[in-house]
């Protein structure tokens, strides 16, 4: 695996990559691993990212799963958009409270507004 990252990252990026394994392609995981060995866990995320979008038909990939990848990469205004939607759609996203993807979009007053507007404790 690739020197200097994290050995219990890498061992956990393995373990999901092999847990998808059923169903990904080949190619699809390969890209992942690359995206992590070149730019460790933020290469992974984008990879998963791109992964997700091309797979997006309507309805296919929640926005919910979009804000998490999102939020994990530091794009917090496309986070924000998507949890928006997911909000909208009524999808479920009661666990954003407590989801450890979203820990740096907590600070940001955008946050404590859609919990207030779910009526979640914020």
């Amino acid at each position: 695996m690739a020197h200097g990252h994290c050995s219990s990252t890498a061992e956990a990026v393995e373990e999901y990559l092999k847990s998808e394994g059923e169903g990904a392609s080949k190619e699809d995981l390969g890209t992942r691993h690359r995206g992590f060995v070149k730019s460790g866990i933020q290469g992974f995320w984008r990879e998963e990212l791109k992964s997700n979008i091309s797979d997006s038909k309507p309805g296919y990939v929640p926005p919910a799963v979009f804000a998490n990848l999102y939020a994990l990469l530091g794009e917090k205004d496309r986070a924000f958009e998507n949890l928006e939607q997911a909000y909208k759609a009524r999808d479920n996203i009661a666990l954003i409270r407590v989801a450890p993807e979203l820990d740096n979009l907590r600070s940001d007053p955008r946050f404590a507004d859609l919990l207030r507007r779910m009526g979640l404790p914020q």
